[in-house]
């Protein structure tokens, strides 16, 4: 039952993220299950990091409709990077200037990840064109300023279902 509301929470944050990217489509896109995985690196458990990182890359997938593997390589990376750094480094304090700090070195790290990997897949004829200048430039800082702006509504969120399978199961 855990597993099915993180599945649940996660569907809707892909649903929400791609309401918000179509608004936004001029400026940068948000990525909320970054945002959430990032989170979740910071302060759940390794098994449910685990799933929370396997069902957020197969949806960002599903969802980018660029090259199989591009976003999930890049993403189960960066949150991998970030719970390191936070293991290594910092508290798992709830301190808000660490989550904005993790949540915004992730977005850094996909980002740089996202074109590295690309690179990549270009040896395999499978990339896709990214602009290095556009993407690199004002993309990655317009992305950051994006996730910041929404961590803190998905930090509540992300709290709540930590709640609702607490009640479910008696621990998280």
């Amino acid at each position: 039952m855990r597993w099915l509301i993180i599945f649940l929470a996660l569907f809707l944050l892909i649903i929400l993220q791609a309401a918000f990217n179509s608004l936004l489509v001029t400026f940068g896109s948000v990525n909320l299950l970054l945002i959430f995985a990032t989170l979740t690196a910071i302060f759940g458990g390794e098994k449910e990091l685990g799933v929370t990182l396997i069902i957020s890359a197969l949806m960002l997938d599903f969802a980018s409709g660029l090259p199989d593997g591009l976003l999930a390589i890049s993403l189960i990376l960066s949150i991998v990077m970030v719970r390191l750094s936070v293991a290594w480094f910092f508290s798992t304090e709830n301190d808000f200037k660490i989550m904005l700090g993790s949540v915004g070195a992730a977005t850094i790290v996909f980002v740089v990840l996202t074109w590295l990997v690309n690179q990549i897949f270009q040896i395999f004829h499978l990339a896709y064109e990214f602009q290095l200048g556009f993407l690199l430039g004002k993309k990655v800082w317009a992305d950051m300023l994006l996730n910041l702006l929404f961590t803190y509504p998905i930090m509540y969120y992300y709290f709540f279902l930590q709640k609702v399978i607490k009640e479910k199961h008696g621990s998280v």
